[in-house]
This record gives C-alpha cells, sequence and structure tokens, in this order.
C-alpha cells in the first residue's frame, strides 16, 4: 500500500511540474528552452498514454472497452499532440 501512495505522489509531482512548465512557456514562446519543454512534454505525456493502454489491455479480457470507457490514455494523447505542435510553431 505504500509503494501505491509513493508512485501516486511521484506522478501528481510530474504533472505539476510539467504542467507548470508548460504554463510558463505560453506566457513567453519566444524562448528556446520552450521548445524543448513542448516536446519533452509530449514525449512524456505520449508514453503516459502508452503505459496507460497497456495497462488497461492487461488489466481487461476485452482491452478495447476499458480504453473506450476511461477518457484517459485519449487525453493523454490529445495533451501529446497538441504540446508537440505547439513546441514546433
Amino acid at each position: 500500500m505504500l509503494m501505491i501512495r509513493v508512485t501516486w505522489h511521484i506522478a501528481t509531482i510530474v504533472f505539476l511540474v510539467m504542467g507548470s512548465a508548460m504554463a510558463v512557456c505560453s506566457a513567453t514562446p519566444t524562448s528556446g528552452a520552450c521548445v524543448g519543454v513542448g516536446r519533452i512534454s509530449a514525449i512524456s505525456f505520449a508514453s503516459f498514454a502508452v503505459l496507460a493502454g497497456v495497462l488497461a489491455s492487461a488489466m481487461t479480457r476485452r482491452p478495447g472497452r476499458l480504453l473506450v470507457r476511461h477518457p484517459g490514455p485519449v487525453v493523454f494523447v490529445a495533451v501529446a499532440i497538441l504540446s508537440w505542435v505547439g513546441s514546433t510553431h
């Protein structure tokens, strides 16, 4: 039970740090560091989507059902795409 709580807090900190970095870069998008922040955010959210998809398919008998019922992986993919597109412009 302790490891679940630790993992939960680590994931929360990661989301807060990436969200804060993207919010700062949205205020000053001309910085060269913002391209890196956008790409790292895109890659990390894409990996979260893959991880959520793999875990969802491993936990159910019908893998597609859980992916359709819970919007988490779809939201991760949308954030990854928006971060990547935002970092290239």
